[in-house]
């Protein structure tokens, strides 16, 4: 994935509220590299009564990686 690419997918989900950051206008790769990220926990709370499954330590903020989110 591409860094801009990255970048829209990542603006989206935390414009949507299913992504939150502990920083705000993150606008280069830097800048994500800079900030961590956690699902929000409604969102999790959503996805574990359908059945889906969210990464363990979804509730603290996890690390970035260039090629996406890494929640650990």
């Amino acid at each position: 994935m591409e860094g801009a690419e990255f970048l829209d997918t990542l603006t989206g989900l935390i414009d949507q509220d299913y992504v939150v950051a502990n920083r705000v206008n993150i606008r280069t790769m830097d800048s994500v590299k800079a900030a961590a990220f956690r699902v929000n926990a409604a969102i999790s709370r959503e996805l574990r009564e359908c059945g889906l499954s969210v990464p363990a330590g979804e509730a603290g903020y996890g690390k970035t990686a260039a090629a996406g989110l890494i929640i650990e």
